[in-house]
């Protein structure tokens, strides 16, 4: 079973969370790779909303930088304004 099939399953809501080292600026990262085009594939596919702000959430021990690539994602009916 893939993720499509077991979003397909889930009755809302549905809360997506993970720390999926999946870059795109949608999230807030600086650049698009594989994994984010990916992950906003399924997003738009499951009529999720992203909940980052654009904020890091992820800070390299080595170098000290920041990324975006811990991603929340909602049925936008869930969301409250």
């Amino acid at each position: 079973m893939d993720i499509e099939d077991l979003l397909g399953q889930l009755p809302p809501p549905v809360l997506l969370l993970g720390d999926l080292n999946a870059h795109s600026t949608s999230w807030g990262c600086n650049n698009m790779d594989n994994k984010g085009e990916i992950f906003e594939d399924l997003i738009l596919q499951s009529n999720l909303s992203i909940l980052n702000d654009g904020s890091s959430t992820y800070l390299h021990p080595g170098t000290g930088s920041t990324s975006a690539i811990d991603i929340a994602s909602v049925n936008p009916v869930y969301i409250e304004t």
